[in-house]
């Protein structure tokens, strides 16, 4: 399901995911050898994990990923959508062993819930500064539709939110929200803001962010991250000739075995109808 690199000692870290929900992490050390460990012991299934590996050091970023477990939400799901399954994604955990090599997972940490409000949240980064801070970044939402608002929560605002935080040797240290937005109408259509983390080579660290848009004509934004989560300077939009691509989208990161680079590569897919196309861009960050 993931996997983090770490190009300076040519080493790499796995996770899968197997048929009976068990996954199994293991590292790869620069002579090939193959390193099997156990799974950070999340209270709940939890999927799609970033992955962030360096100096052996392996942290892990997922969400709760389970089946609706509150029978009345269950039922008023049912009765609009017509579907006979559905998975709550409002938990997200944080993970982490200082060395692969000598020592397993630590607790994981609950990083942030909307599990009281039948919420949607989703793990978007996560990325270490010069300073070997750890710092996240994901989107959530106060209801995951409006409906299930209207009809347990009536009269309150459904707000989409991009949250940033700062983890040092495995704690929570400061977190920060970025850009919010007000979800119109209904939120049966999951049209999120998305982002990465970009790291530049004078150390800063980036959020990259594109967000829907209230006229549904996306728009991409740039936002230096405070080193300490606190008070990050105004996001600031980039001007394109095209609009960016929506949904999940890939970029240069040294998770992924890049160098960090004043060039932004976004590479991203977009459905319209039976039409799949995918988008690249690149934008240069002074």
């Amino acid at each position: 399901r993931s996997i983090g690199v770490d190009p300076a000692r040519g080493e790499f870290f796995l996770m899968v995911i197997a048929h009976n929900d068990v996954y199994h992490p293991t590292w790869r050390d620069a002579g090939g050898v193959w390193h099997p460990m156990t799974a950070p012991a999340f209270p709940i299934r939890a999927c799609y994990p970033d992955i962030l590996f360096r100096n052996r050091a392996a942290h892990v970023l997922a969400i709760g990923d389970i089946v609706e477990p509150n029978a009345e939400w269950k039922a008023e799901k049912f009765r609009v959508l017509k579907r006979t399954w559905d998975y709550a994604f409002r938990r997200l955990f944080y993970a982490w062993t200082p060395d692969v090599a000598s020592e397993g997972f630590h607790p994981p940490l609950e990083v942030d819930s909307v599990d009281d409000t039948a919420g949607w949240m989703f793990n978007l980064d996560m990325l270490a500064d010069t300073q070997n801070r750890v710092h996240l970044l994901w989107v959530k939402r106060t209801f995951n539709y409006n409906f299930m608002r209207d009809r347990f929560f009536p009269g309150s605002l459904n707000i989409e939110s991009v949250a940033h935080a700062v983890i040092e040797n495995g704690r929570i240290v400061s977190r920060e929200i970025l850009l919010t937005r007000e979800i119109p109408g209904d939120a049966g259509v999951k049209v999120h803001t998305f982002g990465r983390i970009h790291a530049m080579p004078d150390g800063r660290l980036v959020a990259v962010l594109v967000e829907p848009g209230a006229k549904g004509v996306p728009g991409l934004f740039l936002q230096e991250l405070a080193p300490d989560a606190k008070a990050s300077p105004p996001a600031v939009r980039v001007s394109l000739a095209k609009p960016p691509p929506t949904g999940t989208f890939f970029t240069n990161t040294p998770r992924g075995g890049s160098k960090p680079s004043n060039d932004l590569d976004i590479l991203g897919s977009e459905t319209h109808g039976d039409r799949i196309t995918l988008r690249y861009l690149n934008v240069r960050i002074p």
